[in-house]
């Protein structure tokens, strides 16, 4: 730094500094994910290469599961490697060890020996007996997840969670049954057999499989397992039964009712725990035990394909596969058959999957959408506290209490406590509270005198120099000066309160086209209760029409009218919304027609009474016009950083002219 000052050794490697955490990175080999512990060298890296003795790295799981690895210096120098011009190339991370690691959350540290007397990079051995512990690198910490388990777990989720939803109705149709007058006769319909039972019933056996397979394969247990089995046995048991009555006086009616009982068979063998089994080792004999004869092969090919009857047996893909290499009860043909029915089957049912895991996302997609709209609207009602004046409720502490039933304004809200800032009216007293302990007040607040206010008016110029008319008579020029017009005049100054609140009361009527006056209402005077609501003033809508035009008569605070205004110029647009009462169009004057004189020259005749009421008219017009735009009161709010679009409320409307020229 200066010519006096002492020489120093830049780059030196500082024993006082605290190494980085350890890097951890991980790579699939062999179908086994494999963990990699590297640490970051010192700097300067040379002078680490050196020194450095030897590298520990110590591993901790909440399991208390440990692992050590110690890398020496000899390890160390042999992973260097030399460039072309044999210099060494100093690697930024050592590489401590690469093994495998037991799923959960692990910690790591690393501790280096250091070598002070050392200064060959390629030298294997140490340089002396002595070493110099650096500090313990900064704890890091990894979480090992088994990700073929957790898929094999997510399976078994979803798996447990639909047996649950065939648990409940396989358990509605067992007490309906039991419950049910015409079972107990021993009269079950063919629609609660072979529709509703039968279908809950199937498809409680495939879930209850489907169960078991992913317990088998993820290791976990679930109790809904045990209880749908216990169910499934009750339900066979009862279906047995009332099956039993059902074909017992059947037969006693009728003979001729092997066609049903044959399909009451199968479909006790469909309900069963596995019917490919069954399949794979039925005979014709026992086929025509049970109602197939004269032609139980050809019955039961039936019930495969054609689904003989109003309601059709509910075969899986399982059942087609075992059925079609049947050679030795199904021709070749109906073998081909029911294969290719089997592979429609098998489609069908993925698809059913797919479509019940894409219902599943879309209802988890519906539910968080209706929640984070719920949170906005919520957020909003929150924001929209801001500004308001309420009366505190509800507080219980010592402080609390003596705040109760008074007046304040809302100054803030802060996000991250779920409270309002809120400041009181008279004692000026700050608290922050919760949205429970406040009422939106809506009622008179008492004046306090407040210094004078700056007011925006709009500025309209006019020219207050006469304005001379031409008259063209036989070619010659009669001018005359036209009246000053009046200048409109400033609008008062609102009475405010202490709060900013506008005390000072007014009414205004506006027009609105009569095509837009519905619009100003709503259904059942919705729109205009909302209006009332957000601006805080009177709105009352004639039902007479005035030249095309609704009148609307607004009244209240001043502050409040201009809003309500405001609004409306919102809603319908300002193009539909007048201040001024609109008048008929006036007939245009007619023009005199010069008589006809041959031997004079051409002479216009202007119609001065008729300019001058029209001009007058039009003066009259403009004067009111003019004089309601600088007439509208504005109030500042006394906290402006906190207000939300009253600036834009309470401010003119753009359109409005600002400057009038008449020519």
């Amino acid at each position: 730094k200066g010519k006096d000052a002492p020489l120093q050794l830049e780059g030196v490697l500082d024993h006082s500094q605290t190494p980085r955490g350890v890097m951890v990175t991980n790579y699939r080999r062999n179908n086994s994910d494999i963990v990699k512990i590297a640490v970051y060298a010192l700097q300067p890296k040379y002078e680490f290469y050196s020194k450095i003795k030897s590298i520990r790295v110590e591993m901790k799981s909440t399991t208390n599961e440990k692992r050590s690895f110690l890398l020496k210096r000899r390890d160390i120098i042999a992973r260097i490697q030399l460039d072309c011009h044999r210099q060494a190339m100093l690697e930024p991370l050592v590489t401590v060890a690469e093994t495998s690691l037991n799923p959960g959350l692990w910690e790591i540290v690393a501790y280096i020996q250091l070598d002070p007397m050392g200064t060959d990079i390629m030298n294997p051995n140490n340089a002396s007996g002595e070493s110099v512990a650096m500090k313990p690198s900064a704890l890091m910490m990894f979480d090992v997840v088994d990700r073929v388990h957790e898929k094999l777990v997510n399976h078994f989720e979803t798996a447990e969670g639909r047996c649950k939803q065939v648990y409940a109705e396989l358990s509605s149709v067992v007490h309906k049954l039991r419950s049910n007058s015409s079972a107990q006769n021993n009269s079950l319909s063919v629609l609660e057999r072979y529709g509703t039972y039968h279908n809950v019933l199937v498809r409680a056996r495939q879930k209850y499989n489907n169960l078991e397979m992913m317990m088998e394969q993820s290791g976990l247990k679930s109790d809904i397992y045990s209880r749908l089995g216990d169910l499934l046995h009750e339900s066979r048991q009862l279906f047995s039964e009332m099956q039993n009555s059902v074909n017992a006086i059947a037969r006693k009616k009728e003979n001729k009712c092997d066609a049903k009982r044959f399909k009451a068979y199968v479909a006790t063998v469909l309900e069963s725990n596995d019917p490919s089994t069954w399949m794979k080792n039925v005979s014709k004999a026992e086929l025509c035990r049970n109602g197939g004869s004269p032609d139980p092969i050809n019955r039961l090919y039936q019930l495969f394909i054609e689904g003989k009857g109003k309601y059709t047996l509910l075969f899986d893909s399982e059942m087609y596969k075992v059925a079609a290499v049947r050679e030795d009860l199904f021709s070749t043909k109906q073998c081909k058959e029911l294969a290719t029915r089997g592979e429609e089957v098998c489609l069908r049912e993925k698809e059913e999957e797919e479509e019940a895991i894409a219902a599943e996302e879309r209802k988890k997609k519906e539910e968080e959408a209706q929640a984070k709209m719920l949170k906005d609207i919520e957020m909003r009602h929150k924001w929209g506290m801001v500004g308001q004046n309420v009366t505190i409720k509800g507080l219980t502490s010592a402080r609390g209490e003596a705040m109760n039933n008074k007046l304040a304004r809302v100054h803030n809200y802060m996000i991250e406590k779920d409270r309002f800032e809120v400041e009181l009216l008279r004692t000026k007293e700050k608290a922050l509270l919760k949205v429970d302990n406040m009422v939106v007040y809506y009622g008179y607040i008492p004046d306090v005198h407040v210094p004078e206010r700056h007011i925006i008016e709009t500025t309209i110029e006019s020219s207050t120099a006469p304005t001379p008319t031409t008259t063209i008579t036989n070619g010659v020029d009669k001018s005359k000066p036209r009246k000053a017009e009046k200048a409109p005049q400033a609008a008062p100054t609102p009475t405010v309160s202490s709060n900013g609140t506008d005390t000072s009361k007014m009414s205004k009527t506006i027009y609105v086209a009569a095509s837009h006056s519905k619009r100003l209402t709503g259904k059942k005077g919705r729109k205009k209760k909302d209006l009332v609501d957000r601006s805080g003033a009177g709105i009352s809508v004639k039902t007479t029409i005035v030249n095309n035009f609704v009148p609307v008569h607004l009244n209240g605070s001043a502050t409040a009218v201009w809003k309500a205004f405001a609004l409306i110029q919102e809603s319908i647009g300002p193009e539909n919304v007048s201040e001024v009462e609109p008048s008929a169009p006036s007939p245009a004057p007619a023009a005199v027609k010069p008589p006809f004189c041959p031997t004079s020259t051409f002479q216009t005749i202007s119609g001065p009474e008729a300019d001058s009421s029209i001009s007058k008219l039009f003066e009259r017009s403009l004067d009111k016009g003019l004089r309601g735009l600088s007439a509208t009161p504005e109030t500042q709010i006394s906290s402006p950083q906190y207000s939300f679009g009253d600036d834009l409320l309470m401010s003119k409307p753009a359109e409005l002219p600002s400057e009038i020229g008449i020519k």
